[in-house]
């Protein structure tokens, strides 16, 4: 699937994250319920990495060095960005708001993703 259609698994992998991440502050109070969205998570999440360096590797097919560099330098930005973020709200807030941040900003790359692939359509 992600070889073929990298949009449809960013935006499977992307819901998927969203989902268990604005759940989790609710239906993660059980432990069958925290163990699912993990789960949810976990698959969501685990897809990313191989989606994104599919579709670096597609920008410059010629250059696979070039494109593993440019995949690791962002995903490295993500990673370092996110900790910040993560620890500024955690300091100001609670477990449940990063969470839920965590969402939105997920639910905020599906709308990118939805919104280029209706545009793609036009």
């Amino acid at each position: 699937m992600i070889t073929n259609h990298p949009r449809a698994a960013l935006i499977s992998a992307a819901a998927a994250m969203a989902a268990a991440m604005l759940l989790l502050p609710t239906l993660g109070r059980a432990e069958f319920g925290a163990a699912a969205l993990l789960l949810i998570w976990g698959i969501g999440y685990g897809g990313i990495p191989v989606i994104l360096q599919t579709c670096f590797a597609r920008v410059v097919p010629d250059h696979a060095e070039v494109s593993s560099v440019l995949f690791t330098a962002s995903f490295q930005a993500t990673f370092s960005l996110s900790a910040l973020a993560g620890c500024l709200l955690l300091d100001r807030t609670s477990p449940s708001a990063v969470l839920s941040c965590g969402g939105i900003t997920a639910l905020l790359v599906l709308g990118i993703c939805l919104s280029r692939r209706a545009s793609a359509n036009s």
